[in-house]
């Protein structure tokens, strides 16, 4: 499955080129329906392969199951009551919806969850470190894990959310202190995040996964994508002149990348020396 992985990837990269060159340029393309709905599929179904292969497809369909159906539980009451994301919001033009939640914002955040959830074991990965199982009496190590994937996670909505709403893809009623977004707003990501994660690592933790040797490069890939995000958003804020979220968003996710990476390459050097030496 990794070879088909890469290849949806490598197809996914072309289209990435595409728009951000275009966007240098001015042209945003995601606003032709057809673009926009390649842009959407070709990220979900990289997510949906991923996902499969890095925990099989019962765990994967119980992941999502809990993503977007917590979201979707957090979203419906922010929207009704402006409570859970710290103030009064509606979405603008995201087509079908789930009650008053667009079907694509549930979906992201099943995407934007796993990509915290993958970025952080890939650091295990990289550190020859396992995921605390209660085999191993390990439960005091689950918390500083949620923890840092509710921070992974939240890092992207700091960059993005200021985009979107400067895009037109939803208003804050009220605005707020962060480029018109209220603080709350971010602690409603975290918290959303720790309660996915929180439960389904406590999941892992009385019954883990068989973790099989891996394609290394396949682990890495959640990285990758966390940095074409990050070059992503930049653009996008450098084209609406948005100059110190791009000094904020690209300060906090391209050091995780950067971090990742290398450890990355110390572990596919000592790989590589291992096997040399058998």
């Amino acid at each position: 499955m990794s070879k088909w992985i890469w290849r949806l990837f490598y197809l996914f990269v072309v289209v990435f080129l595409v728009h951000s060159i275009a966007l240098a340029f001015g042209i945003d393309l995601s606003k032709n329906s057809s673009f926009y709905l390649v842009v959407f599929i070709l990220p979900v179904s990289l997510f949906i392969l991923h996902i499969i292969y890095s925990l099989g497809i019962w765990r994967s369909i119980l992941f999502i199951s809990l993503a977007s159906g917590i979201g979707w539980t957090m979203e419906t009451i922010g929207l009704r009551d402006g409570v859970m994301f710290g103030g009064r919001y509606v979405y603008t033009g995201h087509g079908m919806a789930i009650g008053t939640v667009p079907l694509v914002v549930c979906l992201y955040w099943s995407v934007f969850i796993y990509t915290g959830y993958s970025l952080v074991n890939s650091f295990l990965y990289w550190l020859h470190r396992k995921r605390p199982t209660v085999s191993k009496n390990m439960v005091f190590r689950v918390i500083p894990l949620v923890l840092l994937d509710a921070t992974f996670v939240t890092i992207i909505d700091l960059f993005m959310d200021p985009i979107q709403v400067r895009d037109g893809g939803w208003r804050w009623l009220d605005g707020g202190p962060y480029f018109g977004i209220p603080i709350g707003n971010f602690i409603g990501w975290f918290m959303t995040t720790a309660i996915v994660l929180g439960i389904f690592r406590v999941i892992e933790y009385y019954l883990p996964i068989k973790v099989e040797k891996k394609d290394s490069s396949t682990v890495v890939l959640p990285t990758i994508l966390y940095g074409m995000l990050a070059i992503s958003f930049s653009i996008s804020a450098t084209q609406f002149g948005l100059y110190t979220l791009v000094a904020i968003g690209a300060s906090l996710m391209f050091p995780i990348v950067i971090a990742n990476l290398y450890l990355y390459a110390r572990f596919t050097k000592h790989e590589h020396h291992s096997q040399t030496n058998k």
